[in-house]
């Protein structure tokens, strides 16, 4: 019942984390659980941290141990039955790290994503000038630099999506933190802005709190 040792994916990251919520909920401990069920406690946690691939038949012995209701229990069954996404990341790209992809993975089944960057302009909301700089400071071969600009566009795509909530919270010294020419880096702050007009979240009091503001044109 524990579930076979394919690779696990974003949706049973997701649909762990879930289990987890569940559990705790009908304050039942890992033990208690793998009692029932006779699983090692280690298969449960790895399960619920998303660590290994969950067959429609441990849902369903975890929704029979929790007492879901028939409703709840067959929709998180149809969610274990689901094909994951297959995209670009499946694949590794020449020049692009093997961790850009599950990053990407992660992001196209999220519909929620948070960024903390406390010293740099977030991934998803950098301009090609800005991420180019980056990697030049960076020492990427020219070679790498183009294949992981198109991967980081590709990337990009997701917040495109109507039912992605993206917040991005960005210290203060990545808006200090000029990458590029006084060009580039005004570039990718009034991009900042625009993102922000949207449907993107920003911290947009620390952007307020530059002193040159007005003098970058934005």
């Amino acid at each position: 019942m524990g579930g076979n040792h394919r690779p696990a994916t974003p949706k049973d990251r997701a649909l762990g984390a879930e289990l987890r919520a569940i559990r705790q909920e009908a304050g039942l401990s890992l033990a208690d659980v793998c009692r029932v069920i006779d699983w090692q406690e280690s298969t449960l946690s790895r399960l619920e941290r998303g660590h290994r691939k969950i067959s429609p038949e441990a849902v369903m012995g975890l929704a029979v141990v929790y007492r879901l209701p028939s409703g709840r229990r067959d929709e998180l069954v149809a969610r274990a039955k689901e094909l994951p996404a297959v995209g670009w990341w499946d694949r590794q790209v020449p020049g692009v790290p093997a961790d850009t992809g599950a990053l990407a993975s992660f992001e196209h089944e999220a519909i929620r994503i948070t960024n903390w960057s406390p010293g740099l302009i977030p991934g998803l909301l950098q301009t090609q000038e800005y991420t180019m700089a980056l990697m030049l400071d960076r020492e990427v071969s020219e070679k790498e630099v183009h294949a992981r600009l198109r991967a980081r566009r590709q990337r990009q795509e997701v917040l495109q999506r109507r039912n992605v909530d993206y917040t991005a919270l960005i210290g203060a010294a990545a808006l200090r933190n000029q990458l590029g020419d006084t060009q580039v880096f005004a570039a990718q702050l009034r991009h900042l802005v625009r993102m922000g007009d949207r449907r993107v979240s920003l911290c947009a009091s620390l952007i307020n709190r530059l002193p040159w503001w007005s003098a970058t044109g934005i």
